[in-house]
């Protein structure tokens, strides 16, 4: 975390997106590979707001489905060598 940031507010302040976000920047991930929804909410306004701050942040690429979004965060890594990470819905429904 920035330490500028740390000392200027109350940390205590901050989401677990601030956090996700900040760990991100901090390893060089540099896109994220996202199919967003409803259960994103956090991670959505937190993205505003480090843009707002003007803070470091992955560049986003937003997929119409968690498939597609899994393959090209794999494809991506593949081609480059390089780390990433696939943001989508996590739960399932288990079959009655």
């Amino acid at each position: 975390m920035d330490t500028a940031v740390g000392r200027n507010t109350n940390v205590g302040n901050f989401s677990s997106a601030y956090y996700l976000l900040e760990g991100l920047s901090e390893i060089g991930i540099e896109y994220l590979f996202c199919n967003l929804g409803t259960d994103h909410a956090p991670i959505i306004e937190e993205m505003a707001h480090r843009r707002k701050r003007g803070e470091a942040m992955p560049d986003i690429v937003r997929c119409p489905h968690e498939n597609t979004a899994a393959h090209m965060a794999g494809g991506y890594a593949l081609v480059t060598g390089r780390g990433f990470n696939a943001v989508s819905v996590a739960s399932r429904s288990r079959p009655s």
